[in-house]
């Protein structure tokens, strides 16, 4: 079964990925893989295995087991090659024993210091931080792509990765489309909105990680799967199937190309088992309800009265059927300015117009038939105080499932922290990094990424300093979210899972607690609203 990309060209819809097949071991998994039917071998330069697995494809055509034409193989440029696409892929041609690639893709939609063809170590600086490249767009690299197609390298370009600001942006700038967005995608994260458009626009979705990771990414990255899911095992035993099998068939209803993993042989079987059976309509709706990708919003200070309208405006403008989480931004009324118009609302005196007709309770009455109404499956609360939380739960019918504040080694915030944890109350750390350029800009507040215990720190544990305060603010049982439009941010920010502070620094961290707000709308409202 196969699918037919914008290039003509048509890819299995079951691939084998070959991440962390190592040794002589390749030859003997390849060769099996192409006996029991595997047609599609996603490849890429960053697993450093490519010679083998070459070795195990010439055989395969050596002995007359395949032809050429009857496989459809993938490789993957690596950051460090953006500047030398054309150097990279004749490396992997080579070491792959092949005269033409069916598929090649941008690995990441990053470039970083180059290190060399065909070494893919990733660059790391001095500092211990991803060496970037900004020298070179994402668009000179896809041009250097396309070069690949009229040279005959290569059938198909395409890219792994891109979400959906950098896939729209290469739509925009390709003379080629790209045939491919290999991504992450899995019950557990089911990134709907890019699948979407993806199908939309033409781009075929290939599900890297299907399965959610399984083992190797519990290890690598503390991840959870979703193989141990309730649900899915449920549906294991209803459909006499593995989980992994009722996995891949789901991914494969979506439409997506899926390329698991695996290095065991009776696994190889059992994946490729999976078109014998059809989920019905309802059991795949039962899968996308376990999307851990959780969309949450917040009302605007000026709907307070317009709770419904307003919720429904956001979801229109997200092309959502329901919130995971919906907020009340401000514990705040100002003057109505129309739904869908979140500017402050300020009046002739320049201070900001509150709305004194409006109640918290109120508004708390109407986030309430939101979670009747199906619209939203939790509600909570934002910037409020230790006072406004107390009330709010004393007038609640459905009580706040989260208090999102502005939390981070300047502002710890210890009373209200505990007083919200102890009434079952989750804590969301907006600003966990003390808001570090954008607050020092906007408000002219000071950073505490710069504070010498931290950086002090961030060199003991060998991380950043932003990663010492996320893991700080974990280790407080909060929830962070930290704000970037930098794709090495994102893949740092991470970072802040698989270590731990001790307890002794855990203390000293305590010891810089400023009292001290960097999110501060009060300097453009001309009123102070926490005074």
């Amino acid at each position: 079964m196969a699918i037919e990309l914008n290039s003509g060209f048509k890819m299995p819809i079951v691939g084998l990925g070959v991440w962390r097949m190592e040794g002589k071991d390749i030859k003997n998994l390849l060769i099996h893989a192409i006996k029991i039917g595997y047609r599609h071998f996603d490849c890429a330069a960053d697993y450093q295995n490519e010679a083998e697995v070459g070795e195990a494809l010439a055989e395969a055509f050596e002995t007359g087991l395949v032809k050429r034409e009857d496989l459809f193989i993938t490789t993957k440029l690596w950051n460090s090659d953006h500047g030398h696409v054309i150097e990279a892929c004749k490396d992997s041609l080579k070491k792959l024993r092949l005269d033409y690639l069916d598929l090649y893709l941008v690995h990441f939609p990053i470039a970083t210091r180059h290190t060399g063809v065909g070494t893919t170590s990733s660059a790391i600086g001095e500092d211990g931080i991803l060496d970037i490249d900004t020298t070179i767009s994402l668009e000179t690299t896809w041009h250097a792509m396309e070069n690949l197609v009229s040279m005959g390298l290569v059938r198909s370009i395409g890219i792994s990765n891109y979400d959906i600001f950098l896939t729209r942006d290469c739509l925009a700038y390709a003379k080629v489309k790209p045939a491919v967005n290999q991504m992450e995608t899995h019950p557990y994260f089911q990134r709907d909105s890019l699948v979407k458009f993806c199908q939309k626009h033409g781009i075929c979705v290939t599900a890297h990680t299907p399965l959610g990771g399984a083992v190797a990414n519990t290890e690598w990255f503390g991840s959870i799967s979703c193989l141990d899911d309730p649900v899915l095992k449920g549906l294991a035993e209803k459909y006499k199937k593995t989980v992994a099998q009722i996995v891949l068939r789901w991914g494969i209803q979506r439409s997506t190309v899926v390329i698991p993993k695996s290095s065991k042989l009776e696994r190889l079987q059992e994946n490729l088992n999976v078109f014998d059976f059809e989920l019905s309509n309802e059991d795949m709706k039962l899968i996308k309800s376990l999307d851990h990708l959780s969309i949450v919003l917040q009302l605007w200070n000026s709907d307070h009265g317009h709770v419904v309208e307003a919720c429904k405006d956001s979801l229109k403008k997200l092309g959502l059927d329901y919130l995971d989480l919906y907020l009340v931004h401000f514990p705040l009324a100002t003057k109505h300015t129309g739904v869908g118009t979140p500017s402050s609302a300020m009046g002739n005196d320049g201070i900001l117009d509150i709305d004194t007709s409006v109640s918290l309770e109120t508004t708390w009455r109407h986030m309430e038939k939101l979670v009747a109404l199906g619209l939203v499956r939790s509600i909570g609360i934002s910037n409020y105080g230790i006072f406004e939380t107390r009330d709010c739960l004393a007038y609640a019918k459905v009580k706040p499932a989260v208090n999102q504040i502005e939390l981070h080694p300047y502002f710890q915030r210890d009373s209200l922290v505990k007083f919200c944890q102890k009434k079952g109350i989750c804590v969301t750390a907006h600003t966990p990094l003390g808001g570090a350029l954008a607050n020092t800009q906007l408000f002219g507040s000071v950073s505490c990424l710069d504070h010498p215990l931290l950086t002090g720190m961030a060199e003991k544990y060998n991380k950043s300093v932003g990663q010492i305060v996320l893991r700080w603010a974990i280790q407080r049982n909060t929830v962070v979210i930290p704000k970037t439009s930098k794709v090495e941010r994102l893949m740092e920010n991470f970072g802040a899972l698989n270590f731990e502070l001790d307890e002794e620094d855990m203390k000293m961290i305590k010891t810089i607690d400023r009292n001290y707000p960097t999110n501060q709308p009060g300097k453009f409202w001309g009123i102070d609203v926490y005074e």
